[in-house]
């Protein structure tokens, strides 16, 4: 298993009528890098928030979620990347919740070109006259970006688009996950690919996935095995393990509740897979 590195958001409540979104500004953001125990010289950038995605959330909260542009940090001849997500979630009184995570490319150069470097960050941003402060933790991770995940209300994304304070569908409870982060980081080791009737996911090896005889890791899915739905049952007609492409990442998923197994499951393409929890008790 690989160190990927993703942001931990702390959100803080506004108590204001709701005002920011899609057009608004978030300014002076600064982002304080510490890599391998090394403080990195603080960046500073300014943005206006793009369009992103807007979905409904539970108790009639509805989330905005978008990436802004992505920076690169240069230090001791390295670089890496960083890029940050945004999410305003607003409930039904107009009270909203604002949060700014990262996400950081650890596939990079110099210093920073080992994929067990740990990056932890103190960000702080005004937005509305006000000041917010989050810090950003790194865990360890996994499945293809373009991988379509299912938000709480029917809309589909790719796992590489989500953002932190989204919600997706528990289709086991079937009840709403909110995503606390969305971890992300390079994977040197090769994929699967599971096919059945209706589709293919691609996942690491060790990515975990419901089917008829428990929960297994995806290396481990076999031809004429079941795989979990909505709607039912469905069976494997092809497994196939693909070399790693140069530079190749992978993403999962961190919810931010935790009562038990069954509140870290979500839709990959229509089958119930797990999320980073779960893939670390597999490979434990």
């Amino acid at each position: 298993m690989f160190i990927a590195l993703f942001a931990f958001i702390f959100q803080v409540a506004v108590a204001r009528e709701a005002g920011l979104g899609a057009g608004s500004r978030l300014d002076d953001v600064e982002i304080k890098i510490t890599a391998d125990g090394i403080a990195l010289p603080v960046v500073t950038k300014s943005w206006t928030l793009p369009e992103g995605r807007t979905s409904a959330g539970p108790d009639g909260k509805t989330v905005y979620a978008a990436s802004l542009g992505s920076a690169r940090v240069a230090h001791g001849g390295g670089s890496f990347e960083f890029v940050p997500k945004v999410t305003i979630t607003t409930d039904a009184s107009g009270k909203q919740v604002i949060g700014l995570s990262m996400d950081f490319d650890n596939r990079a150069s110099g210093m920073f070109a080992s994929p067990k470097t740990q990056f932890d960050t103190v960000i702080t941003w005004k937005a509305g006259g006000v000041t917010y402060e989050v810090d950003n933790q790194v865990y360890t991770s996994c499945m293809d970006g373009e991988t379509p995940v299912t938000l709480w209300d029917g809309q589909v994304a790719p796992i590489a688009e989500l953002a932190p304070g989204e919600f997706v569908f528990n289709p086991v409870t079937g009840e709403a996950l909110e995503i606390a982060a969305i971890i992300r980081g390079p994977e040197p080791g090769p994929l699967v690919d599971v096919s059945w009737g209706g589709g293919t996911v691609r996942f690491s090896l060790e990515h975990p996935v419901l089917t008829s005889h428990g929960l297994v890791r995806a290396a481990d899915v076999e031809r004429g095995v079941q795989l979990r739905t909505v709607a039912g049952w469905v069976t494997v007609i092809d497994v196939s393990t693909l070399p790693a492409p140069p530079g190749q990442r992978v993403y999962n998923l961190r919810f931010a509740r935790d009562s038990g197994p069954d509140e870290h499951y979500f839709l990959a393409r229509g089958i119930v897979v797990g999320d980073y929890l779960l893939q670390a008790q597999l490979s434990r």
